[in-house]
């Protein structure tokens, strides 16, 4: 849960962003157990959480997968995604934004939240290890030209057992993001490092930031 370890901060961010009030409707997809998505129905009673997996504890929440089930929601005011994993379904980036932009109404915001594996060179590898309190685990990061691939063991103090986990991130160049928003009708509104306000994102900035988050807005026409 590492990704939400600033959990106020983040809630913060996208209440000040999204201008979310009591009048605000909108969807957290892939919600998870529901962090963002329970603080924000506090403020409005109009927002739903989706994920493909069941979460039946969150409020409002629809379990489906927005890469390739229909939206059921229509003149929608935001949407987000915070912290996504989704693995090779990156290529199917298109569908997904088709999807969100069918469900909001002209001028409305999406949110896309992305790790910022850009300094990393192409076949370039990254490893780490952390170690808490009853296991340990270890992660390579191999970079490519789009991607970034993990390799990950996590090892079980108690009883030495171990669990391996692969998986991928998409790694977008600024230009490419930006022309993939366009073609789905979407444009990018403004961008911010690390869930800060006063943080305007530079891309090549010399102290690195953890994440991208990316301001979209649908068009109007």
């Amino acid at each position: 849960m590492k990704y939400y370890k600033d959990l106020e901060k983040q809630v913060q961010f996208l209440i000040s962003v999204l201008e979310i009030d009591k009048d605000s409707k909108g969807i957290d997809l892939g919600c998870g157990e529901g962090l963002h998505l329970k603080e924000l129905y506090k403020i409005t009673k109009f927002i739903t959480g989706i994920d493909i997996i069941n979460y039946p504890d969150n409020p409002n929440f629809v379990k489906l997968d927005f890469f390739e089930d229909k939206l059921p929601f229509k003149n929608l005011d935001f949407a987000y995604i915070l912290a996504p994993y989704l693995d090779e379904k990156w290529w199917k980036i298109e569908k997904l934004l088709k999807n969100i932009n069918q469900t909001l109404k002209p001028n409305g915001s999406f949110i896309l939240d992305l790790f910022y594996y850009n300094f990393m060179k192409n076949n370039s590898v990254k490893q780490n290890f952390i170690i808490e309190k009853d296991r340990i685990i270890l992660s390579k990061f191999i970079k490519e030209m789009d991607r970034v691939n993990l390799d990950r063991t996590i090892v079980n103090l108690k009883d030495k057992s171990q669990k391996n986990f692969t998986g991928s991130w998409r790694v977008f160049e600024f230009n490419e993001l930006s022309e993939i928003l366009n073609q789905n009708g979407f444009y990018i509104y403004k961008q911010y490092a690390d869930f800060d306000i006063n943080k305007a994102l530079s891309w090549n900035n010399d102290k690195l930031p953890e994440r991208l988050i990316i301001h979209c807005k649908k068009y109007t026409i």
